[in-house]
This record gives C-alpha cells, sequence and structure tokens, in this order.
C-alpha cells in the first residue's frame, strides 16, 4: 500500500510503492477451494470497462440471475478496466490514445465533465469498474477476481497496465508539487493492492486476489491469466498444462482465444491401465471493438465468449460457450438447453448504412401509359 515518510526536514513526503508482481504462483500464491456437486462455475475475462459488451454482458446478467437449485460461482479474470481508459481521462497524448478519442465511452464524457482532477478521475474509473463488477457478482453466490499483469507485446490492456500508469502519474505530480509548494495540490496517494483500487476489497463474498495469484477448484482445475502468447486456439494452455507448472491439473487460461479441448495419455498398462487425464480452456472476450478499441491489432482481438463448468462427483466438467448470430442480427449462447438472446441487435462495429450506388440500381423501365375510363352515368328514374 501507499505510505509517508518524513524526510531532510521538509515534512512528510508522499512515496508511491509500485503494485507487487510476482513470476510464478508458486511465490505469488495458490488459492485453493474445494465446489459441492452441482456447483457451476462462470468465467468471464477481459471485459475492459468501459468499453465492454453491453448488449451481450446484459445478456449473461440475465442468466446469471435466473432461479436454480445449485450455487454458482463467477471467476473475473483479467481486464476488468480498460487500461487505455485511464489515459483518455488524463488526456494523454499517445499516439493509440489520440485515435481512441474519436469514439469514446459515455462514461469517459462523463467523468471528465465531473471531476477537474485526473487523480479524482483514475479512481472514478477504477470505482466504476469494481460497481460494474458487482452487479454480477451480486447475482452469484461467490466471485473471485484475478486481476492481469501482461497481454504480451502490445497486446490486450491489463489491469497491472492501468494500475501502474496511475501510479506513476500521480508520483510525477508530487514530485512537480514539492519542487514547487502551492502549485498543485498533493491528493491521497493511491492504492497498489488491485482489491483496493477498484474497491471491491471487504465486499460481501467477493475476494479480489493479487496480481500473479493463481486460483483452483477441487485439485482439479487451476484458473490463470495469460502471460504468453501462442497463434492457434488452445495451443498456450496446453503449454501450461504439459510443460509450464509441472502439475498434473487441467487449466482454464484467459488470453482473449476462444477454446476447449481434452486429452487422455496412456501412462502404463501393468498391472492395470493407468490413463491421466488433461483439459485445457479459454474463455475468450468480452469487451467492444467499437468502443475506443480499434487501435488493436487483428490478431489481438480473438473471440467473443465466456466458460461454463459444473462439479459432477467431485470433477470439473465444462467448455466455452460461444455466440451465435441470428437471422436479426441478435446474438445468443445456450447453456442446459437454454437459448439466451441478447434484445438488441450488437454486432460490437461501427456500420455506416447507405443506399446502393445509382449506377449499379437496374435502369428504370418507362410507365406505360393509363388510359382515363370514364364511368358511366346513371341516370334517376323519373
Amino acid at each position: 500500500m501507499g505510505k509517508t515518510f518524513a524526510g531532510g526536514g521538509s515534512g512528510t513526503v508522499a512515496v508511491n510503492v509500485r503494485p507487487t508482481v510476482k513470476t510464478t504462483d508458486d511465490e505469488a500464491g495458490k488459492f485453493q477451494f474445494n465446489l459441492p456437486d452441482g456447483t457451476e462455475i462462470v468465467n468471464l475475462a477481459h471485459i475492459l470497462y468501459p468499453c465492454h459488451d453491453r448488449s451481450f454482458l446484459d445478456t449473461v446478467l440475465r442468466y446469471l440471475e435466473a432461479p436454480r437449485k445449485h450455487k454458482i460461482v463467477l471467476v473475473l479474470s483479467g481486464g476488468l478496466y480498460n487500461e487505455e481508459a485511464l489515459k483518455w481521462v488524463a488526456d494523454d497524448d499517445g499516439k493509440a490514445t489520440r485515435l481512441a478519442k474519436i469514439n469514446l465511452p459515455p462514461e469517459i464524457e462523463q467523468i471528465k465533465e465531473e471531476y477537474a482532477s485526473v487523480e479524482r478521475r483514475f479512481l472514478a474509473v477504477a470505482r466504476l469498474a469494481g460497481r460494474y463488477a458487482m452487479q454480477f457478482a451480486n447475482a452469484c453466490d461467490q466471485t473471485y477476481v484475478l486481476p492481469s499483469v501482461s497481454g504480451g507485446a502490445a497486446g490486450v490492456p491489463t489491469d497491472y497496465g492501468g494500475h501502474l500508469y496511475a501510479i506513476e502519474w500521480q508520483e510525477k505530480q508530487h514530485k512537480h508539487a514539492d519542487r514547487h509548494p502551492g502549485e498543485i495540490k498533493k491528493g491521497k496517494v493511491f492504492p497498489t493492492d488491485f482489491g483496493e483500487f477498484v474497491q471491491l476489497e471487504g465486499k460481501r463474498n467477493v475476494m479480489p486476489l493479487a496480481y500473479g495469484q493463481t486460483l483452483t477448484f477441487n485439485d482439479d482445475l487451476k484458473f490463470k491469466n495469460a502471460d504468453f502468447e501462442r497463434r492457434h486456439p488452445g495451443t498456450a494452455a496446453w503449454v501450461d498444462v504439459t510443460e509450464g507448472s509441472g502439475e498434473k491439473i487441467s487449466l482454464v487460461r484467459s488470453d482473449g482465444l476462444l477454446s476447449s479441448s481434452w486429452k487422455t495419455t496412456p501412462v502404463g498398462t501393468y498391472p492395470s491401465v493407468d490413463r491421466t487425464y488433461s483439459q485445457a480452456h479459454q474463455p475468450g472476450h468480452c469487451f467492444d471493438l467499437s468502443q475506443g478499441l480499434g487501435h488493436l491489432k487483428t490478431y489481438k482481438r480473438r473471440a467473443k465468449g465466456f466458460w461454463h463448468g459444473v462439479v459432477v462427483n467431485g470433477r470439473i466438467s465444462g467448455a466455452g460457450v460461444p455466440l451465435q448470430t441470428g437471422a436479426d442480427g441478435r446474438r445468443s449462447f445456450s447453456i442446459w438447453g437454454v437459448p439466451y438472446t441478447e434484445k438488441t441487435a450488437n454486432a460490437c462495429s461501427k456500420v455506416i448504412r447507405k443506399g446502393t450506388p445509382a449506377s449499379l440500381l437496374p435502369p428504370a423501365k418507362p410507365k406505360a401509359a393509363i388510359k382515363s375510363v370514364k364511368k358511366p352515368v346513371r341516370r334517376k328514374k323519373k
């Protein structure tokens, strides 16, 4: 967390401490929980508030709020808020930021109008992202939040990148205030704990994890954020299952791709057949490319969707849930045979509809002359 100390006889000086990031979950920490049979698990990744796919996530929320007999657990992994959003409210002059300002989400404009201080704008973005996550948490029995650290070179925006940007910006302002007393008023030092930054710490049935930590259920399925990329779906997750940590455990890995795969490996046949069963999943993303994310490369856009699983006999079975677009343009997904369709069509793309050019239209046919027909006049009887 942020600390203060007295130095050089010049009074109390605010000092920003960087968020702590561990390179392995062995050092950062592994959280293990046991879930009873029948528990459903939903994994949403890369929401990137306020650039989230509103219509799609509203449909997911309707599913979470539907009545059910069993408990439901929600895992929010990676990209709770958009790293670029913090640069938008700070009027950053980066190239990607200037391009994105052409089409900013309405929340950004509202924050900039309401708060004059950039520090308060940073806190407003983080607070609204946490408040949006609470809408989903309130519909579930337990929620875990895994912040993302790295999205690869020029990859998808991360929680750590935005958090670090806010802290470094504030640090520069405090140094300027120390050199020029009276010009800038120092604000409250930003917390380095992710849960405190998005104001999810202490919320009921919500557990925000630290950077680099992983989550495991029933010693069977591990949830973690991506820290490197592979071009083909599923390959990055399988590297972790087979070569990464060395643990014989299945994995749900959030790097933006939507894929599910299973593998049975024979170990030996004497004195009986021995096999190991592995599975690797990637939950997709939930952001809207038309909301200031046009700077992302095609390779970074990946696929939209989420992951859904259930505990059966102590083991977890699940798969990625893709979206299907209907004839009317609305997208749907199905769980347990029940379809959920968004209320309004939203393809997450800016479409400018124009009429067919006149040069491509077929020539107009000449209208035939219509002869006027006189109606017979009825004579009144005398």
